[in-house]
């Protein structure tokens, strides 16, 4: 949901990813809400991600500035190749965040059809790749609770599919 005012430009993200360009007006702040977060950015590029109660905001350029909408713990301010990921957004806590350095040319590649993970769990990755094909991928859940770090283009399903089992030492 979007509302679009004189006073400002809320982007109300429930759930998915989207990367935002956005042009400066000062009178007009730019606002993207989700997962009882909030990012704002006056001029810049950005990607959010609100998905199984987890954030993901990562900064292409510029600078914007994530806070919680409750509870009045300060701002984070991140700079272009910063990212800030929270793993559960239902915990009211700052021990669930995080901030780290990402590639500017990283922030929003999942256009260009490719997944990068760091530490993610492979029902993660296989819920992603899910998204860019029809017929659905599965894993045995003691292979789905493991953590993974790699980067998988997403082409044709069969080959991307053979990749990841190799990747996973797992099979097919």
């Amino acid at each position: 949901r979007y509302d679009l005012n004189d006073r400002e430009r809320v982007v109300n993200l429930k759930e998915g990813e989207a990367t935002f360009v956005v042009r400066k007006d000062p009178d007009r702040p730019f606002l993207v809400r989700a997962g009882g977060y909030e990012v704002r950015a006056i001029g810049t590029a950005f990607n959010v991600r609100n998905r199984d109660r987890s954030l993901d905001v990562a900064v292409k350029e510029g600078v914007v500035e994530v806070r919680r909408l409750t509870g009045g713990a300060k701002p984070v301010i991140l700079r272009a190749g910063q990212r800030f990921q929270v793993r559960d957004t239902t915990e009211h806590s700052l021990k669930h965040t995080k901030i780290s350095n990402i590639p500017t040319t990283s922030v929003d590649e999942w256009r260009q059809r490719v997944l990068t993970y760091e530490d993610a769990p492979v029902d993660q990755v296989i819920r992603d790749l899910n998204r860019f094909y029809e017929r659905p991928v599965s894993a045995e859940p003691s292979l789905g609770r493991r953590h993974v770090t790699l980067r998988l283009v997403i082409d044709d399903r069969a080959d991307t599919v053979k990749r990841l089992a190799t990747l996973l030492d797992a099979d097919i």
